[in-house]
């Protein structure tokens, strides 16, 4: 049997000791037959596919220690004679490691988190033995292993140039571990093999070379590690018996650096590199306990690249000073840096595993092409250790990336404003996808980037690039780029061999100056049509080359679309549509059709073939597409088949008159327009609306309300619509750092998704048929795209571009995927479906009934169900709910009837509220986020499918007017969005406060409402926190108090301004007593009927306070005039972006059927802050303290 198999994946390593005694039996052992006492040193390597998500982490380091700890306490300072479970049993290294692991295994959390599970115990540092075993259910036999070491001197010459001065006669010393392998022990004697035997053996092989010349005590051959390692090898399986082992390992160390080891029945030789890099992070999770906060440390990194054949020469394929170079460039990239500031992490726990698999990443990408001889069959691994009694790695297979060792040279200078990293749609090299933001790649890229420019300080560049992120050693400004003396010196530069070297971009000097230097470019020059970001990915061999100028490219890949959509349309799907318009036809038997995309007409010969096939006469043909490019090729090509084209009076409207084959009059409109635009007008008669490959695009709400609109009562044919499945045929299942094919296609959805796209038609079918409308039918239209296809090449970038990012993130190498696709000619398929739909007629609720929550009586919270109202006004919107916020100041009061009853409305300026009157039963909230799901007939259709926010009462639905509505920024989390009313209230506290330079402020109660005055004053007065609970007073002085205290520590007359906030009357007297003569006390609590007590004597009377009674809902005061709402939800929405509350602040979030149980936590004082979440978005009760 072979010898256990490496796994790919993470490993955590960590120590322990135990101090035991115990004797032996039989005359093997010697002395040891006497009872003795030993230290054991215990190590547990723990190893799994994945880390946990979030933490990210194998297993918490203090989890794996307390369980090996807790594997090692029953046997620490014990005699092992006398314990019940080795009766009768030698208590051999062997032996112990066996019971240790079955102990261990207990301890640990169960598969899959972790799969595998080895021991290792020492006695000395000339020997160990292993124990190592699968954690899953009826795993094989476990796998024992015992080394020994050995030692001796000798000298030899190396032949061969590559081995440089080692060619000339040198001494060396050797360090040699024997390794043996095996699953069964003596029965007898408890061992696998005797240990002292061995290291007889071993001594006695070594001693035949030891202080010998090996040129000629080798035979011969090259005297290199590996025949070194052959020659002792031989020599001790020769002295072993077969059984019970099962193989022999042999590793050869030279200097103390291990260069490399032979298997019994299979080479593997190993070459080794050691780099330091020294990072500072911080982690998020209780589990981190004190390095929660930011801190530093030092990584000791061994990376070990092994292959199973040797070069001709005898000597290892790979070069040490290969895999140190590498390593080098790859420890660049974190050394001296803020981990979490890295784009590469986003945010994600920088535990040694993720920095072990990021640096892993960039060791293969920076690693030139294999030697001869290493081809096919390497892995790498790597280690970090930052302490000696704990260690992470991860290994994987290596197949050397396409673009092996490839150095990546940004010159700056060069490139335009096109190369910028904002997300936007352009073209590819080969058509149109995405654009990738130049800092997402450049934090991700494996391979080693600088960047250069001839200007002395190019900061700005970077930040304009988004290459913001690249450290200064990475950063070479002031060069003489045009010089070619420059680039030649350049590979002793930076340590990287010139033929590795890739320059990107350049004017036509500096590229002319780079090849005299001896420097490639690669990929073209840098335009307006090949952006920075494709043409990284070309450069690595994710992303072909351009074809020519981006509007050609977008033409051509239409083209390319044509036959094979033409060759996927569902004739069923064709046969319905035939028959639903042939009753629609009125004399003169005229179909008018609008194509939405229209793109280059690619849709017209199928309609032109409906025409003729039921007989029309006249046919008015509507095409709508945004680029202008594509809709004059559309236009060439109509002057091709002899239509008459026409300008016409409106701008960016072509017209053209032909005929179809069977003689019907054919009437087109060429329009440049976006088709969200030509919803805000007059709807024209229609009798079907075309859309191919162009349902994915929009929110499926959205589209629904789109064709209503556009197409009332009209049929809707939109074929070609992804159905959200992309794969290879034949597939591959991945080798190495090649992922699958499965592994790929996820990512590739992933992406799409992330730019926009939705994958599930049957969500866009069930929103046109809850707005009225009806499927009629629909039908499989798969691609079948083989490599000759004039697809093929655009898709192969689609997907390559598209999952780069996110395979380099995991590890993986997406340019030796595509490689390995094209060089298995394997074809891609691609399920859409055809749709044919009957549009409604009006615009209705996209939704169903919905419940509302009520308070009906004190502390008693009930819900409602409510219908949607039939037909939409022309003004109003439906919000689906996603999240609210409880207000646990007024809305708290409401909840227990601490209101004063009155006429008063419940908030005179919100249209959910302005019409209640204080009294129970009562809808109450105003802190509501959702989705815009519907839209009457005045709303821009460009709001359907955002997220917005709306002042509405606690619901799964809110029905508003679209001018009350507020848009939630890109950056802004629903969870944050809730925040907007509490974050507006502490703007309009702290303009009523309006607290000069210089003047102490104090806030009395930390609640959201006082955490965020604290927040919105910071940096312009000295405030003081005032509050009873130590908790609060933390978040505050976190949030930018300069002090927190509590009532009892309150200073009397210090403060210029008193902002009272807590809701209780008694902070109002200590806002009073603690303001100075003069001062101003900001009175912004409502009290209901809470009894207010004050004591207003001589005191009060001579202080001369100004109090002002500061309530939000409009803007008062001398600064009304420049200040408008509109304004300060502004300044409230960047309050917000700095604070980040749903993230720093205490906040407990419940699904919505909890709402009582919200209520009941804010009212006990158990909960801060709560949130109420709605459908899918709803999550069982968390809390964060």
């Amino acid at each position: 049997m072979a010898m256990q198999s490496w796994q790919e994946g993470f490993s955590v390593r960590v120590r322990g000791r135990a101090q035991v005694a115990h004797s032996f039996s039989g005359e093997e052992f010697g002395t040891a037959q006497a009872l003795h006492g030993i230290t054991f040193t215990v190590d547990a390597v723990l190893s799994g596919p994945a880390l946990l998500p979030h933490l990210n982490f194998l297993i918490d380091l203090t989890d794996a220690e307390a369980a090996l700890r807790e594997a090692l306490a029953p046997y620490d300072r014990r005699n092992l004679d006398e314990m019940e479970e080795f009766a009768g049993q030698n208590t051999t290294c062997e032996r112990f490691a066996l019971a240790v692991w079955q102990r261990c295994a207990a301890a640990l959390p169960p598969p899959p988190a972790l799969t595998m599970l080895k021991i290792v115990v020492r006695e000395s540092d000339l020997a160990f033995v292993e124990y190592e075993r699968g954690l899953e259910a009826g795993a094989p036999p476990g796998l024992y292993t015992v080394a020994v070491r050995g030692r001796f001197m000798a000298a030899r010459s190396l032949r061969g140039e590559r081995f440089g001065a080692s060619q000339r006669l040198h001494g060396a010393t050797f360090i040699v571990d024997a390794h043996f392998h095996g699953r069964k022990l003596d029965a007898s004697k408890g061992f696998l093999i005797d240990i002292c035997l061995v290291e007889r053996l071993l001594a006695e092989s070594t001693a035949a070379l030891h202080q010998t010349n090996l040129d000629q005590s080798l035979g011969g051959v090259n005297p290199t590690a590996v025949a070194v390692a052959d020659a002792i090898g031989e020599r001790l399986a020769r002295g072993v018996a077969a059984e019970p082992l099962e193989s022999l390992r042999l590793a050869v160390t030279e200097h103390f650096r291990p260069a490399g080891s032979r298997a019994a029945g299979e080479q593997l030789h190993t070459v080794v590199a050691r780099g330091r890099c020294m990072i500072a992070h911080s982690f998020k999770g209780a589990s981190f306990g004190a390095a929660q906060a930011l801190h530093g440390c030092t990584y000791v990194v061994d990376a070990r690249l092994s292959a199973p054949r040797v070069a001709s020469d005898g000597g290892f394929p790979r070069e040490r000073r290969e895999l140190e170079a590498a390593l080098a460039l790859a420890l660049g990239a974190y050394d001296r840096r803020n981990l979490d500031e890295c784009a590469e992490f986003g945010g994600a726990n920088t535990t040694c595993e993720m920095v072990a698999r990021g640096v892993w990443a960039r060791l293969a990408a920076a690693l030139p092409a294999a030697a001869e001889g290493a081809a096919g069959g390497e892995v790498l691994s790597l280690s970090i250790r930052e302490s000696d009694v704990a260690c992470v790695a991860f290994q994987r297979a290596l197949r050397p990336p396409a673009a092996a060792g490839t150095v990546l040279l940004v010159d700056l200078d060069a490139i335009e404003p096109a190369g910028q990293p904002e997300e936007a749609v352009a073209s590819s090299p080969t058509g149109i996808v995405h654009r990738t933001p130049v800092e997402r790649l450049a934090a991700v890229i494996p391979h080693a980037m600088y960047a250069i420019s001839a200007e002395a300080d190019g900061r700005a560049a970077l930040v304009r690039l988004g290459l913001a992120s690249l450290p200064p050693s990475r950063c070479l400004f002031g060069a003489a780029t045009t010089s070619p003396a420059f680039w030649a010196q350049l590979p002793l530069t930076i340590g990287a061999d010139a033929a590795c070297l890739a320059l990107v971009g350049g004017s036509d000097d500096v590229r002319a100056a780079a090849a005299a230097g001896g420097v490639r470019a690669p990929s073209p020059p840098l335009s307006a049509d090949f952006p920075l970001d494709r043409a990284l990915l070309a450069v690595v061999q994710c992303a072909s080359s351009p074809r020519g100028a981006a509007h050609a490219a977008r033409v051509e890949y239409l083209r390319a679309k044509r036959p094979a959509d033409q060759a996927a349309y569902s004739a069923a799907v064709l046969d319905r549509l035939k028959e639903q318009l042939l009753p629609r036809l009125t004399p003169p038997r005229e179909l008018r059709v609008l194509d939405l995309g229209a793109g280059i007409l690619s849709m017209l010969a199928q309609v032109e073939s409906l025409a003729d096939a039921i007989g029309c006469a006249v046919v008015t043909y509507e095409a709508v597409d945004s680029d202008e490019a594509l809709l004059a090729a559309a236009a060439a090509q109509l002057a091709e088949r002899g239509f008459e084209l026409s300008a016409a009076e409106e701008a960016a409207v072509t017209r053209a008159t032909g005929a179809s084959a069977a003689g019907a009059a054919l009437h087109l409109t060429l329009r440049v327009a976006d088709v969200l635009s030509l919803a805000d007008q007059p709807a024209a008669p229609r009798d079907l609306v075309v859309a191919s490959a162009f349902a994915d695009l929009f929110p499926p709400p959205q589209l629904a309300a789109l064709l209503a609109r556009l197409a009332p009562g009209a049929l809707a044919y939109l074929p070609i619509t992804f159905d959200g499945v992309t794969r290879l045929e034949p597939p591959h299942n991945g080798v190495g750092s090649v992922p699958s094919d499965e592994r790929v296609m996820a990512a590739y959805h992933e992406h799409l998704e992330a730019q926009g796209q939705y994958l599930h038609p049957s969500d866009f079918v069930r929103a046109v048929e809850a707005a009225g409308g009806a499927m009629l039918a629909t039908g499989l239209s798969r691609l079948k795209l083989p490599p000759e296809a004039p697809l093929y090449p655009y898709m192969l970038d689609f997907v390559s571009t598209g999952t780069a990012v996110a395979l380099w993130a995991d590890g993986w190498d997406p340019a030796a995927w595509r490689e390995l696709a094209i060089a298995r000619r394997a074809r891609f398929i691609v399920d859409n479906v055809d749709i044919l739909l009957r549009l409604p007629e009006a615009v209705q609720p996209a939704g169903d009934s919905y419940q509302a929550l009520e308070l009906r009586a004190p502390r008693s919270v009930g819900f409602v169900l409510r219908t949607p109202p039939p037909l939409l006004d022309a003004d109003t919107v439906e919000v689906r709910s996603i999240v609210s916020m409880i207000s646990g100041g007024t809305e708290l009061l409401m909840y227990r009837g601490d209101f004063d009853v009155s006429d008063e409305p419940l908030d005179k300026t919100i249209g959910g509220l302005k019409d209640a009157g204080l009294a129970y039963p009562m809808s109450y909230g105003y802190a509501l986020v959702g989705t815009v799901t519907a839209a009457g007939a005045h709303v821009p259709m460009g709001w359907l499918g955002k997220r917005v926010f709306t002042f509405a009462p606690h619901a799964e639905a809110a029905y508003t007017r679209f001018p009350s509505l507020l848009e939630v920024p890109e950056w802004c989390s629903p969870a944050d969005a809730a925040f907007l009313p509490s974050a507006e209230t502490a703007l309009s506290i702290a303009h009523d406060a309006h607290p000069r330079t210089g003047e102490v402020v104090y806030v009395f109660g930390a609640g959201v409402i006082g955490l965020l005055v604290i927040a919105a004053l910071q940096g312009s007065a000295a405030v003081t926190a005032v509050d009873p609970v130590a908790s609060r007073r933390d978040l505050a002085l976190r949030l930018g108090a300069a002090a927190a205290v509590s009532p009892e520590q309150l200073r009397r007359r210090a403060a210029d301004v008193s902002i009272e906030c807590s809701g209780n009357p008694a902070a109002l007297q200590a806002a009073l007593d603690g303001t100075r003569d003069a001062g101003t006390v900001v009175l912004a609590s409502w009290y209901g009927r809470k009894a207010v007590t004050l004591a207003l004597g001589t005191r009060f009377h001579r202080s001369h306070l100004k109090i002002i009674a500061s309530q939000v809902s409009e803007v008062v005061g001398e600064h009304a005039a420049r200040w408008s709402k509109a304004r300060r939800f502004e300044a409230a929405w960047a309050l917000i972006e700095r604070v980040r509350p749903s993230e720093k602040l205490p906040l407990t979030t419940l699904p919505f059927p909890n709402a009582a149980e919200a209520y009941d936590l804010l009212d006990r004082g158990v909960a801060t802050i709560a949130q109420l979440r709605y459908g899918e978005e709803a999550q069982p009760h968390r809390s964060r303290f």
